[in-house]
């Protein structure tokens, strides 16, 4: 179904030419290229930089050579990247509910979230792909983590610490994230000294994994607020409401409206009043919590590219994907036999406000699904021939004069 609705909303952007538009740079000719752009000392873009690439250009090759198309690979990151999250999402809720029905109402709503829609429009391959791989980072630190008092095998912390690398590549926020909620982790559920050795090496795989461009990161930490792709002055909104990131709305083109997202926020404050699962539930607010700090300091944060005169700023689609996640996380678990619970009390609020909650939260996530299929997937993202100059004046770029052009 995710498949089918993210073909149609993505209409407008399957064809013949190459995704590029709002943050996203079409992509290059082959992998080989991309692979030596990334591996290259000196990069030759505009008088020359001797700048660490980014390594979220590393991940795109292995999956351009894989699949043998640098650009497939980024249209299959960006167009789809609602199946995908979708399917990654469900994989995490299978380890939290056994209904079959709730794990595919919290999947489908986690991969429709107005952060994933916002970033296909606004051409953010970094959010895009961080959405899609989270799951499966908190699948790994769950396994290395297992239940408080009982770790799971050392080993997982090594591919927990590669996929939060993988996915800090993309978004370094990530890291950052995860850092923050280790900490908590440790200071609250897990304090044995176990999971705190398996936390510690799980997130000091991404800083080395991630060289040279850590060391980019520690003269300039600004860096850490960024993502894939460049920033644009209309791609974001500077006077941001930090409720609007509660309600998981990045702000920027083609997020689904604010109001689509009280769904959700229900679903997770409803989960606060089940009592005999309680940590899942408050682990699951504890990342909205925390993802809801950090997206209000990123929508706050002037960011600076090489095509901006004047600072924009950040945007929050990642810190608020995760406050989606994590409201879900405690709504799916709250949700969990639910008739059973409320046919054993007696009639009262409970019966009508159940109700209510899931009939708005099933409801908001259904409106979403058809407001993003009734817009499409574009806008200011696009399909179109990457080549902005005419054939004979590419041609002198490519000569040993090397003349260049003014666009």
């Amino acid at each position: 179904g995710l498949v089918v609705l993210a073909l149609l909303a993505a209409r407008e952007l399957i064809g013949s030419g190459r995704l590029t538009g709002g943050a996203l740079l079409p992509a290059p000719d082959s992998g080989p290229d991309l692979w030596s752009t990334y591996t290259e000392s000196w990069h030759g873009v505009g008088l020359g930089s001797p700048t660490a690439a980014p390594p979220y250009l590393a991940a795109v090759a292995a999956l351009g050579s894989l699949l043998r198309s640098p650009s497939f690979a980024v249209d299959l990151l960006l167009i789809g990247s609602v199946p995908l999250a979708g399917f990654t999402g469900y994989l995490v809720a299978r380890r939290l509910v056994e209904s079959r029905w709730i794990r595919v109402c919290a999947a489908g709503t986690y991969a429709l979230l107005p952060a994933t829609t916002g970033a296909i429009a606004a051409g953010r391959l970094g959010t895009a792909a961080a959405i899609v791989l989270t799951p499966l980072v908190a699948l790994a630190a769950a396994r290395t983590l297992g239940p408080p008092g009982q770790p799971g095998p050392f080993r997982a912390s090594w591919s927990a610490g590669l996929l939060l690398a993988v996915t800090a590549a993309f978004v370094p926020l990530a890291w950052v994230s995860a850092l923050v909620l280790a900490a908590l982790g440790i200071a609250t559920a897990y304090r044995d000294r176990c999971s705190a050795l398996r936390m510690l090496v799980a997130l000091s795989v991404a800083p080395v994994v991630l060289m040279p461009w850590t060391g980019q990161v520690i003269l300039d930490p600004v860096l850490l607020v960024t993502e894939a792709g460049t920033p644009g002055p209309d791609l974001s909104d500077s006077a941001l409401a930090p409720w609007a990131v509660l309600f998981q709305h990045p702000g920027g083109p083609g997020a689904a409206p604010v109001l689509l997202g009280v769904g959700v926020v229900l679903a997770g404050w409803g989960a606060l009043l089940r009592s005999d699962r309680r940590l899942p539930v408050l682990a699951g607010w504890s990342v909205a919590g925390v993802a809801l700090v950090l997206g209000v300091i990123v929508s706050r944060l002037p960011v600076t590219g090489p095509t901006l005169e004047t600072p924009v700023a950040g945007w929050p689609g990642y810190p608020a994907a995760l406050v989606g996640g994590g409201l879900l996380t405690a709504g799916a678990v709250g949700a969990e036999r639910l008739r059973e619970r409320l046919s054993g009390a007696s009639f009262g609020w409970r019966q009508p406000l159940a109700v209510v909650v899931v009939a708005i939260a099933v409801g908001c996530s259904v409106v979403a699904a058809g407001w993003w299929l009734v817009r499409g997937a574009d806008e200011p993202l696009e399909r179109r021939d990457p080549a902005v100059l005419p054939a004979y004046v590419a041609d002198e770029a490519a000569r040993p004069e090397r003349v260049r052009t003014l666009v």
